[in-house]
């Protein structure tokens, strides 16, 4: 658990609690987490928010100091892998795996 996430309870990937202040977990008002907001920020890169959660994730960002160095750096991430060279199968790989999936195909029948 980074710093950063100290105090904050831990939710689905991508799911907000919904709570009412002072109760015992009804449902209400929808509690905004460094968790929630970070496990949409792939999906904010890509523009495949819709318009109230890319919202959300911009109002989070402008005032919470560590999820927004985590979004710098998680672009930062994404940008530098997308640079990277494609990588090349080995010669006569295409090959090998057909005929592998053909061996496979035909034991199981």
């Amino acid at each position: 658990m980074t710093k950063a996430d100290e105090g904050v309870a831990p939710t689905s990937r991508g799911a907000a609690q919904f709570v009412n202040p002072g109760s015992s977990g009804n449902v209400g008002v929808a509690e905004v987490t460094h968790e929630l907001i970070r496990g949409q920020l792939s999906e904010y890169l890509d523009g495949s928010l819709v318009e109230s959660e890319r919202g959300r994730v911009e109002t989070h960002l402008a005032s919470c100091q560590p999820c927004t160095a985590y979004w710098n750096t998680f672009r930062a991430t994404v940008r530098g892998v997308g640079k990277l060279p494609t990588p090349k199968a080995p010669r006569g790989m295409l090959g090998r795996i057909v005929e592998q999936a053909r061996r496979e195909s035909d034991a199981q029948q």
